[in-house]
């Protein structure tokens, strides 16, 4: 259970902290930057136990999910600020 529900908190987490850092606070970028946040999480940790790097009871499981919910979200802020006008 604490397996889903790790990454879980924490890509929630580094997404509103996003939103705490960053100048709109509307609704729909609050709940997007939770989802992108939580994507990453997911995917970082998914990732990193299918390639062996550790187990899910790691501590190491923990900091690649916060890893990869800031580098998804940093990826995605880069990203939309170019297509900016």
């Amino acid at each position: 259970m604490l397996v889903l529900f790790g990454p879980l908190v924490i890509g929630m987490m580094a997404g509103l902290l996003t939103c705490a850092l960053k100048a709109q606070h509307d609704a729909l970028s609050r709940a997007m930057a939770c989802l992108l946040g939580i994507c990453g999480a997911f995917a970082a940790t998914f990732f990193g136990q299918l390639f062996g790097w550790y187990q899910p009871s790691d501590a190491a499981s923990w900091g690649a999910a916060a890893l990869g919910a800031a580098a998804l979200l940093l990826i995605f802020a880069l990203s939309w600020r170019s297509r900016a006008p």
